[in-house]
């Protein structure tokens, strides 16, 4: 692609699954419950939680943990 004059801009995103999921029954929860100010702080932690990193064409991601210790979280 770098010959061909295309630029490539390469990002993942990381979000912890477990307490993501927990915090969103939780939100879902107080929006039921009519509490929107709670839903909102709730789901404005969620999205202080996420991580975006870019990475060059030729470089390798970063690894996070091994499944087996995200699975038991």
């Amino acid at each position: 692609m770098i010959e061909g004059g295309i630029e490539l801009d390469f990002k993942y995103a990381m979000l912890p699954v477990a307490p993501t999921v927990v915090s969103l029954n939780n939100a879902l929860d107080d929006l039921q419950d009519g509490s929107f100010y709670e839903a909102n702080i709730v789901l404005k932690a969620i999205e202080t939680s996420l991580v975006i990193e870019d990475y060059g064409v030729a470089d390798t991601p970063k690894q996070g943990f091994a499944w087996e210790t995200i699975s038991k979280s």
